[in-house]
């Protein structure tokens, strides 16, 4: 796999920016090199591939690692005893299963996509190569995991609250990797649905529809057709505020 097939799935460009990446993603922190050194070992995947994000390849313990090119995919944590419970949503440039890599166990996952998202898919084994070979690389991948560190510890702090309250930070830990800004607020457009959200935050999805009507009569956000706009998007202690307000 060249080079060119790269530019070829993300020549739009998302956003209008000369880069095709979340600023904050793995991808977005290579070099040239080590792109090609990654699309070296690689192959595509589109819309019909969803099975194989969950497999193990032949001789290999683990699943392939995973590069989003264009598009969201939605994480889910697979549970048995329950419906799946959804933990991120990832974006061009970020990396997933790449946490085996590095810890040698499988992580209980399951990928959606649809037909507007592609991904690059890498080999457990030649990534691990890849990885104790090029150290931009190596530190991309652990400046990336660090992070998601830090907004599943954000994540995890507004447990407890209401409802409408724990969908408000969702949705604004979402715009602020995902939205795209205009005049009027920034527009959320990654495909969730109501069930996804109520996965997200552990509510049923009657409670998420209600927490959705309080936050549009509040005038905090506008719901359209696959997408929804927040008027403002509040950093982590802006938000704790808006909430102190809310219980006030």
């Amino acid at each position: 796999m060249g080079q060119g097939l790269i530019e070829e799935v993300v020549k739009w460009r998302r956003r209008g920016l000369s880069e095709p990446w979340l600023e904050d993603s793995f991808m977005a922190e290579l070099p040239l090199s080590a792109l090609q050194r990654l699309e070296r070992c690689a192959w595509l995947l589109n819309s019909s591939d969803h099975d194989v994000t969950g497999q193990r390849l032949a001789g290999e313990d683990l699943a392939p690692v995973l590069v989003v090119l264009t598009g969201a995919v939605k994480i889910f944590h697979a549970r048995w005893d329950g419906p799946d419970v959804l933990v991120n949503v990832a974006g061009p440039g970020d990396v997933l299963n790449a946490e085996e890599v590095l810890t040698g166990s499988r992580t209980i996952t399951r990928l959606e996509w649809n037909e507007h998202a592609h991904l690059m898919g890498v080999s457990h084994r030649k990534f691990r190569e890849i990885l104790d070979r090029d150290e931009d690389i190596r530190h991309a991948l652990v400046r990336t995991m660090a992070r998601r560190v830090q907004e599943l510890t954000a994540q995890r702090g507004h447990i407890g609250r209401r409802v409408d309250q724990r969908l408000w930070a969702f949705l604004v830990q979402l715009a602020r990797r995902h939205g795209m800004a205009r005049a009027d607020g920034v527009v959320l457009q990654v495909g969730l649905t109501r069930p996804d959200l109520a996965a997200a935050i552990g509510a049923s999805a009657n409670s998420v529809d209600t927490a959705i009507v309080r936050l549009r009569k509040a005038g905090m956000v506008t719901t359209g057709y696959a997408s929804m706009v927040l008027h403002e998007v509040p950093n982590e202690d802006e938000l704790d505020r808006t909430f102190w307000h809310w219980s006030a």
